[in-house]
């Protein structure tokens, strides 16, 4: 019996990776230049900064293909972020250390507690080119260590590493009030899971995010494409039993509008399309995502500023799978996130 679940719990246990996105990579982007040109950077100190914390929380229930309910509770307290800007290197960095507890039932009266601790660095090295161009190159790594209870596991220790590399390329044009971020990516992710069994995923992403402000609004449209098609997972003797091809299109709208004297509010949605195509005989997964964001953040005198936002998921999977013809797999998430930080 162990065997024969063994693929269903690695493709759905290690296929998701928790570190940042590309649209949260150039959100970190505008809180660095927000910081460039704070007043705690006209200290005249050679390195200006933040620090803070966040705490999120999370609620997911799965429809598992019909065949009963999956209900997930997830609480992420980030114990501290610290941002650095060395003016004299030209180089911004931060370092997030977070905690997560996930407890997970199912209506089969199967169950999964784990407690996760997450470290997150990124590096950016921009250069200014003039006439409203500039480019870098980001560097991100994400490692996890988890130990996971189960019916069956006592203690499972699993980890994870994330790594990506981000030369990327901006323009703003006064003129036309309007600019974009673009970036290309190489990304790596090791998951190693014990007696589950391994998995290693290797590929690339594009992305754009054109955007223009009139008046308090401002526009952005981000445009992503992700590729992984070195993917294998492996049983805990390293046989190689499924190798595998990931790719997801996603379009993402997002609105902002900053109230006078008021702090700014914003509403995304992201579209999204993956799917996994296996090479050999396993069945192939096709999946639908929709995301919306709002939430809201606004400076504290010249050195606090905190955020509150709401994010709502939806996604419904289906497969080529015969044992599963007819049927599909549908997630809803809610989640709840505040976030609060001290410029220095």
């Amino acid at each position: 019996m162990r065997k024969k679940i063994l693929p269903f719990l690695i493709a759905n246990i290690v296929g998701v990776s928790g570190a940042a996105s590309a649209d949260e990579f150039t959100d970190f982007l505008r809180q660095a230049d927000k910081e460039e040109n704070s007043s705690a950077a006209d200290s005249g100190m050679s390195f200006s900064g933040h620090f803070g914390s966040s705490i999120e929380y999370e609620t997911k229930t799965t429809d598992d293909w019909g065949n009963g309910e999956i209900k997930e509770k997830i609480t992420t307290n980030e114990v501290g972020n610290v941002f650095f800007n060395f003016h004299d290197l030209g180089l911004r960095a931060n370092y997030s250390l977070k905690t997560m507890t996930r407890e997970q039932k199912n209506s089969s009266g199967y169950y999964q507690n784990e407690d996760s601790l997450k470290h997150l660095i990124l590096l950016d090295r921009p250069f200014a080119l003039g006439g409203g161009w500039g480019t870098g190159l980001g560097y991100e790594a994400e490692y996890i260590t988890s130990e996971v209870v189960t019916a069956t596991e006592n203690h499972l220790e699993k980890q994870s590493l994330e790594q990506i590399f981000r030369p990327y390329l901006t323009y703003w044009n006064n003129e036309y009030n309007a600019g974009f971020y673009a970036m290309a990516e190489y990304l790596t992710l090791n998951f190693d899971n014990g007696s589950w069994g391994q998995r290693d995923e290797a590929g690339y992403s594009v992305m754009i995010k054109p955007y223009t402000n009139y008046g308090n609004f401002q526009f952005e449209l981000e445009l992503f494409h992700q590729v992984k098609d070195d993917n294998e997972s492996a049983d805990p003797s390293g046989y190689v039993f499924q190798t595998d091809k990931f790719t997801e299109t996603y379009i993402q709208p997002t609105i902002r509008y900053s109230i006078d004297n008021g702090g700014l509010v914003y509403l995304t949605t992201r579209f999204a399309e993956n799917e996994t195509i296996t090479k050999g005989s396993r069945p192939d997964y096709f999946k639908d995502v929709i995301k919306t964001s709002i939430g809201y953040e606004t400076d504290i005198g010249e050195n606090w500023m905190v955020k509150a936002e709401y994010e709502y998921t939806h996604e419904k999977e289906t497969t080529n799978d015969p044992a599963q013809a007819g049927a599909s797999k549908k997630v809803d998430n809610h989640k709840f996130y505040a976030h609060a930080l001290y410029r220095f």
